[in-house]
């Protein structure tokens, strides 16, 4: 993707449980994977 051709991106109800509201277990990895990247970064999350 880029300025000129992003990524349209995932609708909400495909990456999360409707019923419960919590992402599914594919978009709780990629969150998982790019939270331990940036926190390497050194740039703290909560």
């Amino acid at each position: 993707a880029t300025l000129k051709t992003p990524d349209i991106g995932r609708r909400f109800q495909d990456l999360y449980d409707l019923d419960t509201l919590r992402p599914i277990d594919e978009w709780a990895a990629m969150y998982d994977k790019v939270k331990a990247e940036v926190t390497a970064m050194g740039i703290p999350l909560g």
